[in-house]
């Protein structure tokens, strides 16, 4: 079919078309993550997944963690394993923690992407993924979210939808360590649905109470989680 266009107007309209795709070719190589980065971050992937989280951050010998952080020059990698949707969501959570403990003032690019690890962290408890019960805190009586219930509260609105869905979660294999934690934690009997209700209710700030007859508190959360979904919508 024959153009209606001048010539003129059609060299220009080409030119700027090619200019187009040239500028396209080259945010689509800058975006890109290198073949040697991608390799890498593979690596580490597979090497931190073979590590228990009480070794790198409980077990008093910091030549673990020093090892992987390697004085820095891992630190783009451990953030390639935190924002890529790719990496084993245990893998982006240890990597979120060594970075939270390593660089000043860390902030994931992909909140929510770190969200959805630490919740799943929380579901996996059982799986024995090398968390104590102790890192998630001892919640009511004692005001404590523990360090990775904290880190949940500081996602804050990221945090909300993955905890949501596990209101009705009733797993329970909690287990504390020490000899008063477990004491008093051991004793709340606590369940996922438990843990999820008492950052929400630090994050949201709706109200919710704490009753050690099981069934109270199943109803406590049904009413908090009916609360929750009004102030949401």
């Amino acid at each position: 079919m024959k153009s209606d266009l001048p010539y003129h107007h059609r060299q220009l309209l080409l030119i700027l078309l090619l200019g187009l795709f040239t500028l396209v070719g080259c945010s689509e190589k800058r975006n890109a993550i290198p073949r040697n980065m991608k390799n890498q971050s593979a690596a580490l992937e597979v090497r931190v997944l073979s590590i228990k989280y009480a070794a790198l951050f409980q077990s008093g010998d910091s030549d673990l963690l020093e090892e992987i952080w390697d004085k820095g020059q891992n630190e783009s990698i451990l953030r390639l394993l935190v924002s890529s949707s790719d990496t084993d969501p245990y893998a982006r959570f240890l990597a979120h923690e060594i970075l939270v403990r390593k660089v000043n003032a860390y902030t994931p690019e992909k909140p929510m992407l770190v969200a959805n690890a630490y919740t799943e962290m929380l579901q996996r408890h059982e799986e024995q993924v090398g968390l104590s019960a102790n890192s998630w805190g001892l919640l009511y009586n004692e005001n404590d979210a523990g360090v990775l219930g904290n880190r949940l509260v500081e996602l804050e609105e990221a945090s909300i939808p993955y905890l949501y869905k596990l209101l009705d979660d009733s797993r329970a294999q909690f287990l504390y360590e020490g000899s008063e934690e477990a004491l008093i934690g051991d004793g709340y009997q606590y369940r996922v649905k438990d843990f999820a209700a008492y950052y929400l209710h630090l994050i949201t700030k709706v109200n919710i109470d704490f009753y050690s007859d099981i069934e109270q508190r199943n109803k406590e959360i049904q009413r908090f989680k009916s609360e929750l979904s009004k102030k949401l919508n």
